[in-house]
């Protein structure tokens, strides 16, 4: 008895029939039963999970290979549960069949181990996010870059008045600068990452603003012989 209370994880003696018989100090505090009411009580009381079924598997488990283990769930006396992980070993005392249940708290262990797959679910959803930015910002650059080399092309193979050279020179530059901001784009979700994203407000001409969305795409349908409107 005495080797028994010094164990840092609660023990019980237990017969066939699920009746607990005994329990060691540590038992007695993790579930705040007191040795009297643990004597003549059952593991169904004590083990939140247990059934007569499982019990009869548990017990068949260790008598034929020595020793058997599972999880549980116990019951606290004044309310509440924590998980266990049991440890049963079957033994005879005096002609008697016993088991002795040793049980170890596996709470904090158990939040552990959701707290890293949280992490990990957390980390496989920014990688998928961070997929589909790259595969979307590679489309969206194209798009400029399209605009650009198709002006520039067209610059080269036809003579232009001066007016049409300047418009065809301010579009070039509003797709580079469009062009640039994608990639500041792909750097800020650099920053993102390292937490150092700050966000501006800023006033945007939203009829310029279209006439350069419309501008990047007239260029390519044009260049696909297709009518844009």
């Amino acid at each position: 008895h005495f080797a028994l209370d010094q164990a840092s994880d609660s023990v019980h003696l237990i017969d066939q029939e699920a009746g607990l018989v005994r329990g060691n100090r540590t038992a007695l505090l993790q579930t705040g039963w007191t040795q009297e009411e643990l004597e003549g009580s059952s593991l169904f009381e004590l083990d939140e999970s247990m059934t007569p079924e499982l019990w009869a598997s548990r017990w068949a488990a260790a008598v034929e290979r020595g020793t058997c283990s599972y999880e549980g769930l116990y019951r606290r006396a004044g309310g509440g549960t924590f998980p266990v992980e049991v440890i049963l070993s079957h033994f005879f005392h005096r002609g008697t069949p016993y088991v002795i249940a040793v049980a170890r708290d596996i709470g904090d262990r158990l939040q552990q181990q959701q707290a890293l797959e949280t992490a990990r679910e957390d980390a496989e959803k920014a990688n998928a996010a961070k997929s589909r930015f790259l595969a979307n910002i590679s489309h969206e650059i194209r798009t400029p870059l399209a605009a650009i080399v198709g002006t520039l092309d067209l610059m080269g193979r036809r003579t232009m008045d001066p007016d049409e050279r300047v418009e065809r020179t301010r579009r070039v530059q509003q797709h580079a600068a469009h062009l640039t901001a994608l990639i500041d784009g792909v750097l800020d979700l650099s920053r993102i990452e390292a937490g150092r994203l700050q966000v501006y407000s800023n006033e945007v001409n939203i009829h310029e603003f279209l006439d350069q969305i419309v501008d990047m795409f007239k260029m390519q349908a044009v260049a696909k012989g297709l009518g844009f409107e």
